[in-house]
């Protein structure tokens, strides 16, 4: 497989609503792993998205991690919010 960036969006409010419309758009193989991400101080953003967008997710269950390598953490900076998945 490979690592691919699917979209770019600059504030938190517009990365929410792209992966909103990232997970409802896309075959995702929800068997394998998948995980919102985060960086940050304020918890708020990644609650926030994973309560008003449980019904995307099997079981409304989304996991979710602060924990992002060192290399693509420099790059991100904080108050990045994503998602990872696998494609069926």
């Amino acid at each position: 497989g490979k690592v691919e960036v699917v979209a770019k969006v600059r504030g938190q409010k517009k990365a929410a609503l792209q992966i909103k419309k990232i997970v409802s758009e896309n075959e995702i193989d929800f068997s394998k792993p998948y995980m919102s991400i985060w960086t940050g101080t304020d918890e708020t953003i990644s609650h926030n998205y994973i309560e008003e967008n449980k019904d995307l997710y099997p079981n409304n269950d989304n996991p979710v991690s602060q924990i992002i390598g060192s290399t693509i953490g420099t790059h991100i900076g904080p108050g990045v919010l994503g998602f990872i998945y696998f494609k069926k």
